[in-house]
């Protein structure tokens, strides 16, 4: 219904599990809306895969120049207990200023009958975002800076400290798996594509084992740009002896290859 500038609208799909009303003034930049969805099969509608089944409201605000956006949707796997919980969603966006926030949080989230957990905090314009803190189940943290113009570029750092590897294999593996597996890890990297682009990373391994396998240590290095990768100070330990060192070079363009030279250190017995 359309009176002069005001206005009220109500749309429904004829499964009824998805609803749509909005209402305001246009004259006064003065409008609600809310999107309603109710049991939602994404895979009716967007792939021929198994895809979650959603449930929730997104309501949006404009007064004037602000835009706010928030969301709280719902989503479950067939397969119960591979994919369930909440995600929060709150984005502000200034259209007269050309400024953004958005804040994203999980809420009694499983993965692989796993908690997992989600936080991110982000501003920026309409055309790049700053991702201030990126936060996964405590264990991992990261930063990123995305850029639409003058052309797309990104400038990420990703963190990991003093982590079970456990606690990452939970979520790809199965019980018998990840419950025999020992061993911390940290890792840090940072990347981009500026110029020539850069990475630089370091991976370190402590006290790894699964099974009846002696505890290995671990440290690889790596930095190269958007043609490769090399390795370097890298190696496998045994205990406080080194079984391997490790050399690599890894080329991208113009084409994939991979050069890896092993180097196996002489034991106590053999010196």
């Amino acid at each position: 219904e359309l009176f002069d500038t005001r206005f009220n609208a109500l749309l429904q799909n004829k499964a009824g599990n998805i609803i749509f009303n909005a209402f305001g003034d246009l004259a006064d930049m003065d409008v609600q809306s809310n999107l309603r969805l109710k049991r939602l099969d994404l895979s009716h509608y967007l792939s021929d895969l198994s895809l979650p089944i959603v449930s929730g409201t997104v309501a949006a605000e404009l007064q004037n120049d602000l835009l706010e956006i928030n969301s709280m949707l719902s989503a479950f796997d067939r397969d119960f207990g591979k994919l369930s919980g909440r995600v929060g969603t709150q984005v502000s966006l200034d259209l007269k200023e050309q400024r953004s926030t958005l804040k994203l949080d999980t809420y009694n989230a499983k993965y692989n009958y796993e908690p997992f957990s989600l936080k991110l905090r982000a501003a920026g314009s309409f055309d790049s975002l700053n991702i201030q803190r990126l936060n996964i189940n405590n264990d991992l943290f990261g930063t990123a800076v995305l850029k639409l113009k003058p052309k797309f570029s990104y400038d990420l750092k990703i963190s990991v400290e003093e982590v079970k590897l456990r606690e990452f294999a939970k979520y790809f593996t199965n019980y018998s798996f990840y419950n025999d597996l020992k061993g911390n890890t940290s890792f840090e990297m940072q990347a981009d594509n500026l110029a020539e682009g850069n990475i630089d990373g370091r991976l370190e391994v402590f006290d790894f084992s699964l099974g009846d396998l002696l505890p290995l240590n671990g440290i690889i290095e790596f930095y190269g740009d958007a043609k490769g990768v090399l390795l370097q100070n890298s190696y496998l330990c045994c205990g406080d002896e080194k079984m391997i060192d490790i050399s690599s070079q890894i080329s991208l363009l113009p084409e994939f290859k991979i050069d890896c030279l092993l180097y196996t250190s002489p034991s106590p017995r053999d010196r």
